[in-house]
């Protein structure tokens, strides 16, 4: 092996998606997929960089947003006003009925001081997004 050519190794698992990795880099302060990069580019000697981010100490989470009715005009939120949101992603297309787990209408991932605060944050995401305004209140 030369020193400019680039080996690609298999990790024995892998982190997710759907916003997996995301969770991880904002609570642990690293992303997994982009640590196996590195740690396989370096063949694993340096490793200075890692644990270089403490993480967070808030807790985060995040939903799959189920689209609506599409026939009945529903449209997934272009952006939420919602301030504990800290990623929002609509999907590039809206689609009808969820007969799959890659279907959905948006992603979307929350912040909280507390678990508890985080799973109500989530919840009054869910009852947003399927059009209960009265959740835009800023919390």
């Amino acid at each position: 092996m030369g020193p400019r050519e680039v080996v690609l190794c298999e990790a024995a698992s892998r982190s997710g998606g759907a916003g997996v990795p995301q969770l991880i880099e904002r609570s642990a302060g690293f992303n997994p997929d982009r640590a196996t990069v590195q740690l396989q580019a370096s063949h694993g000697r340096d490793r200075s960089w890692l644990g270089a981010s403490p993480g967070s100490e808030r807790a985060y989470g995040f939903l799959l947003l189920a689209p609506g009715d599409v026939a009945g005009g529903w449209q997934t939120p272009a952006r939420s006003e919602l301030d504990f949101i800290v990623d929002y992603e609509p999907a590039a297309a809206p689609c009808g009925a969820v007969d799959d787990v890659a279907k959905f209408a948006a992603f979307a991932m929350v912040e909280g001081e507390s678990i508890g605060a985080m799973q109500a944050h989530l919840e009054q995401l869910e009852r947003w997004f399927h059009g209960d305004r009265s959740a835009d209140r800023h919390e």
